[in-house]
């Protein structure tokens, strides 16, 4: 995700981008499912098919938690969610990146990456190619980005004796 049109900005070629990490909405509501079943000590709970999955799942579509991708290959909707639980509880997981290019891509949607991967004493740095496959509408990344915001902006308490 990146704020940034690609082509404003002068100079460095290289565009700061931050990267979500997306779930399968129903391994999402699975966790979710899971979490409840904790936390309300039951047993078990009861087993859902398919329809009601994608029900219950689509009841969490107002929350701004989920993304709906229709792939290029076979033209199926996916459902994906920002956090690992469709409930919201849990704060998106992100990484910054490096675009090439300013983020300009080309036909075939590829773009060239590049990350930090702290090892012992160092800091790698690692490039990879990644697919475009979709572009979130203006309102909803400034939703996620306001999301990665709280989660990236909490600050570390201690306490001293």
């Amino acid at each position: 995700m990146c704020d940034l049109v690609p082509g404003q900005k002068n100079g460095n070629s290289l565009l700061p981008v931050t990267l979500v990490k997306m779930y399968d909405a129903k391994v999402a509501l699975n966790n979710t499912r899971k979490n409840m079943q904790n936390e309300l000590k039951l047993p078990n709970l009861p087993e859902i098919n398919e329809d009601e999955s994608i029900r219950q799942i689509l009841n969490y579509s107002t929350q701004n938690n989920l993304l709906f991708v229709q792939s290029e290959h076979d033209g199926k909707i996916h459902i994906l969610s920002f956090t690992v639980g469709l409930d919201g509880k849990a704060n998106p997981k992100a990484m910054d990146c490096y675009v090439e290019n300013q983020g300009i891509f080309s036909e075939d949607k590829i773009i060239a990456l590049k990350y930090a991967k702290p090892t012992e004493n160092e800091m790698n740095i690692i490039s990879v190619e990644a697919k475009i496959v979709a572009e979130l509408r203006y309102e909803y990344a400034l939703n996620l980005l306001g999301r990665l915001g709280v989660s990236k902006s909490r600050v570390g308490l201690d306490f001293i004796n």
